[in-house]
């Protein structure tokens, strides 16, 4: 009987794994040909409204956090994970952390705004590197940016949350 239990545990965390790998896979294949979309004037367009649209607001309002909510939601994800622009929401019971994963959440926290100012998903690890898909940035990695980009981030810079 333990052997069946304990192949039982085995398998089910096998298991388990493979669809998180999946799920992971799901997002970054919805993320990954958004990179290039770009603004058409100030946090407006037809990509940009879609996006926005999605948490429920309009053109004008910053959208890396309608970004993030964008792409799970398009993965069928969106009953775990906020359905929010606020950032901030976005990294609540994040962590510092030495490893990103794929599909993780990251934050970067502004002091001169006290709170997380910008967030984005995480693509790969490489060293102490993570190269993201963001929302709402640009070639130099604002936090108000005209697009969406592929950036490089170091781990120790961020805060990560893991959904999936």
């Amino acid at each position: 009987m333990r052997i069946y239990v304990l192949a039982y545990f085995l398998l089910a965390s096998w298991v388990s794994a493979q669809t998180s790998d999946q799920n992971k896979a799901a997002v970054l294949a919805v993320a990954r040909p958004l990179v290039g979309e770009v603004e058409h004037g100030d946090n407006a367009g037809e990509f940009v409204e879609k996006v926005l649209s999605s948490v429920g607001l309009g053109a004008g309002n910053p959208w890396c956090a309608a970004f993030n909510y964008y792409v799970f939601r398009e993965a069928g994800f969106e009953d775990r994970v906020p359905k929010s622009a606020w950032s901030p929401d976005w990294l609540r019971g994040g962590e510092r952390r030495r490893s990103g994963h794929p599909a993780d959440v990251f934050g970067i926290y502004f002091p001169s705004r006290g709170r997380i100012a910008h967030t984005g998903i995480v693509e790969i690890q490489q060293g102490p590197w993570l190269t993201t898909i963001e929302g709402n940035t640009n070639e130099a990695g604002s936090r108000d940016g005209d697009g969406v980009y592929r950036k490089k981030r170091s781990v120790n810079s961020v805060i990560l949350k893991t959904y999936l």
